[in-house]
């Protein structure tokens, strides 16, 4: 898989990239046992220890949730009020590195990511949907107890739908 080209341009399309590759690493953090793992196509990510049973940090380095598209940087994401946020930079096809700062919320199903990029001239801002786990296998073994009789599948849960090419500019 290579990466999405959205009409508006390549910033837009790494934008995408960079969250669904924060996503990917979060969810699977979230709903495996293992502290340190692989991106979906390469690269890596690892739980950072900061100290705060309140936040989950990863460090992703060189992750790929593409071929051709590399995500290095920290992800959080506050196990109280469940807002991400994360601080990335990207390394495109033709080497060229974006940095982008990305949010979500995963308790509010309407809510956009927001990605911002204050390093690039001009100013960047877009929205994308947010990634979020299928509802159906919500419940993970890290932070959650499943409910009675429900069972997680090997190696976490099914993320379900999302779609990086929906990304819009603001």
């Amino acid at each position: 898989m290579v990466a999405p080209r959205a009409r508006t341009g390549p910033r837009l399309s790494l934008a995408a990239v960079a969250v669904a590759t924060a996503g990917d690493a979060l969810y699977r953090y979230q709903h495996t046992s293992q502290d340190q793992g692989s991106g979906l196509r390469g690269g890596k990510w690892q739980a950072a220890d900061g100290g705060d049973e309140n936040r989950a940090t990863l460090d992703l380095t060189e992750a790929k949730w593409v071929n051709d598209v590399a995500v290095s940087g920290s992800v959080t994401r506050d196990r109280n009020g469940g807002e991400v946020s994360a601080t990335v930079d990207v390394t495109g096809a033709d080497d060229t590195v974006r940095r982008f700062t990305l949010r979500w919320s995963t308790t509010r199903a309407d809510s956009p990511a927001t990605i911002a990029s204050g390093d690039q001239q001009p100013p960047f801002a877009a929205t994308t949907p947010a990634p979020r786990p299928s509802a159906r296998y919500s419940s993970c073994r890290r932070h959650h107890q499943p409910p009675a009789g429900s069972q997680l599948r090997p190696g976490g849960c099914s993320q379900g739908s999302w779609r990086p090419s929906a990304v819009r500019s603001r």
